[in-house]
């Protein structure tokens, strides 16, 4: 085990946020589909976990 605090939904959402600082495409889409963007980096989120980027959209 490592001694890093953060959960796997933590470093999994860094992850994201590094690859669209690195790529306009996804960046793009993080904002219209989270799920599709997550998709672009080659992550498969389970259903029902919701991003912090698809949260403040909604209702």
């Amino acid at each position: 085990m490592t001694d890093d605090p953060k959960t796997a939904r933590e470093r999994v959402e860094d992850f994201i946020t590094r690859k669209a600082a690195e790529d306009e495409n996804i960046r793009a889409e993080l904002k219209k589909n989270p799920r599709a963007a997550v998709a672009k980096v080659g992550i498969a989120l389970p259903e029902g976990i919701e991003s912090r980027w698809s949260r403040s959209r909604r209702p």
